[in-house]
């Protein structure tokens, strides 16, 4: 499983979280899954979709 299959079942959607990760940049992450996914559920919650 890689990081990013993670974070979409962390959040629940694969789609949506596709998206805010690659605005977040994945080189950023992908050596700490954990840290991945406390600052992309941040950045989720800080830019939800409905603003772009």
């Amino acid at each position: 499983m890689t990081i990013l299959e993670e974070i979409d079942i962390f959040l629940g959607t694969k789609l949506e979280s596709k998206l805010i990760f690659h605005v977040i940049g994945f080189r950023s992450f992908q050596n700490s899954g954990t840290a991945a996914v406390l600052c992309y559920e941040r950045k989720f919650f800080m830019n939800p979709l409905d603003e772009q």
